[in-house]
């Protein structure tokens, strides 16, 4: 064979490889492709036995994350979601979805993570709403004054500027009623700062 037409030959032969590589989807794709498909079952065996070697990347772990959600994995939905949100603490999107996942997985804690650092990021009323709400069912009145505090004349919604009402005068009533405790209890006599403490 002449040169001229062996390198032509090369040529054609690494234009074909190069173009049957760019034309194979990577995991993700092939994952999408089979949940597009109806083919659930495949895509689940696909992104898992991906994700247990190690397979990383940004749309990879989402594609983890929404296939076993669905499918009811959550332990590996969690874990991918949990590699998700570790390389992009910032990520709204991922947060509320997370946020979404642990509300119907029964993971309060979690959740209440996922709400706190959405409203580090951004102050939407539905997210404070909430966070407050989950606050309040366990009890943390502390905390949910706090989280209202710090939303207070910004963008509370009516239901929840009555709450944040509500919530300081409460406080402000315990503290009273404290004072006077102690006053009583020490026959109006003032206390050092640090006795006062030591009684409460």
């Amino acid at each position: 064979m002449r040169p001229s037409l062996a390198a032509f030959v090369f040529s054609l032969g690494a234009g074909a490889c190069m173009l049957a590589t760019l034309s194979v989807p990577d995991v993700s794709e092939r994952v999408a492709m089979l949940r597009r498909d109806g083919r659930d079952e495949a895509a689940v065996a696909i992104a898992n036995a991906a994700y247990e070697m190690g397979k990383g990347g940004d749309l990879f772990l989402s594609s983890v994350f929404e296939v076993n959600s669905r499918s009811g994995d959550t332990e590996t939905a969690r874990q991918a979601i949990g590699r998700y949100l570790a390389l992009h603490r910032d990520n709204a999107i991922a947060l509320r979805r997370a946020a979404d996942f642990f509300a119907a997985n029964d993971g309060s804690a979690h959740r209440i993570a996922m709400l706190v650092r959405l409203t580090e990021l951004r102050s939407e009323p539905g997210d404070i709403s909430e966070l407050a709400r989950l606050y309040r069912l366990e009890g943390r009145f502390e905390d949910e004054l706090t989280l209202l505090d710090r939303f207070h004349g910004v963008q509370l919604p009516p239901e929840l500027f009555d709450r944040w009402e509500r919530l300081s005068t409460r406080k402000r009533h315990s503290e009273k009623m404290k004072e006077l405790a102690i006053d009583f209890s020490t026959g109006g006599v003032a206390l050092p700062p640090e006795e006062v403490r030591a009684i409460h």
